[in-house]
């Protein structure tokens, strides 16, 4: 979120410059943080806290280092509010990484009814994305059809 708010304010003698072209970026990285960052903890609660089950320790280790590159990919989704072109990469590539480790819990774990719902939001998304992206039909839009599919996703997470 750092590197979020300074593409968006810059502080100089002058005084403050707010920068509003990344502004529709700024949104869709606010409405992907939250869902993605509390599912992620929710998950880690629900799987090796709250859980009857104890899952081997290399389970928890994998689960977190998917959760760890999710959070590299957000890290690369502020930095790049400046660029749809960027943001469209990053936003893809933390979905597939999400859908990697819904695949990997369910195979570690066995919880793919607690994933499934997040899995399938992921694979629509995905398939909106390419739809709307590649299609000849739609080359007239512009990239902010990004902004609000972000919103959208989250708001059916």
């Amino acid at each position: 979120m750092t590197e979020a708010i300074t593409s968006l304010v810059s502080k100089s003698d002058a005084g403050v410059t707010i920068n509003y072209a990344p502004l529709p970026w700024f949104i869709a990285l606010v409405f992907t943080l939250i869902p993605f960052h509390h599912g992620a903890m929710r998950h880690l609660d629900d799987a090796y806290i709250f859980s009857d089950v104890r899952y081997r320790k290399l389970t928890f280790l994998v689960n977190y280092l998917i959760l760890f590159t999710e959070a590299g990919a957000l890290v690369w989704l502020g930095l790049v509010l400046s660029s749809p072109e960027a943001f469209l990469i990053g936003f893809v590539l933390l979905l597939g990484i999400d859908i990697f480790w819904a695949l990997t819990t369910h195979f570690l774990t066995g919880r793919l009814q607690q994933v499934k719902p997040w899995l399938l939001t992921n694979l629509v998304t995905l398939l909106t994305i390419a739809l709307v992206h590649w299609t000849p039909v739609f080359d007239q839009i512009e990239p902010i059809y990004l902004v609000f599919i972000a919103v959208a996703r989250t708001v059916v997470d």
